[in-house]
């Protein structure tokens, strides 16, 4: 993963203590992308927003994002982020971020032995609206290339992210 974007201070909040403009992103996108989710076999819609605690993520070049938990809406081993942007001039971008990890990452979690800086699995990126947009394999932290059948993320993209455990 590229962590061009030096890291300035992360810090948790709560969904009411988040500037309002922030919240009425939050809840317009999560109305429109609940029950979204990929198609076909495994795929998991999208769960409401979990608004007890939210982290904050503040970067050297201004932006500012809100990272948010989601509801499971069904067993397995995956996770749903709810992830709002606003750069320095105001811009503001929302995306839920899909996880699935490997059994080896989540064994190396439990255990303490691998962060979240570590991720082994899949990361599916969605617009705000629950649309696909890109997904990629990674290891030890890595793209390492396309995600399983999915068509969209190959190897050579760029994936700009941060991995916050939220939930």
């Amino acid at each position: 993963m590229d962590n061009s974007q030096a890291q300035r201070a992360v810090h948790k909040t709560t969904f009411q203590k988040m500037p309002p403009h922030i919240r009425e992103q939050v809840l317009h996108t999560d109305t429109t992308a609940r029950g979204k989710g990929l198609t076909g076999k495994g795929a998991e819609p999208f769960g409401e927003v979990i608004q007890e605690e939210v982290d904050v993520l503040e970067t050297a070049d201004g932006t500012t994002s809100y990272t948010l938990g989601m509801e499971k809406m069904a067993d397995g081993p995956y996770m749903d982020n709810r992830v709002v942007t606003e750069d320095v001039g105001g811009l503001l971008e929302s995306h839920i971020l899909r996880y699935r990890p490997s059994d080896g990452w989540l064994a190396g979690r439990a255990s303490g032995r691998m962060g979240w800086e570590a991720f082994s699995g899949e990361i599916f990126i969605f617009d705000g609206e629950g649309n696909p947009k890109a997904a990629g394999k990674f290891d030890d932290g890595n793209v390492t290339g396309q995600a399983t059948g999915t068509g969209m993320a190959g190897k050579s993209d760029e994936m700009d992210c941060t991995l916050t455990n939220v939930t």
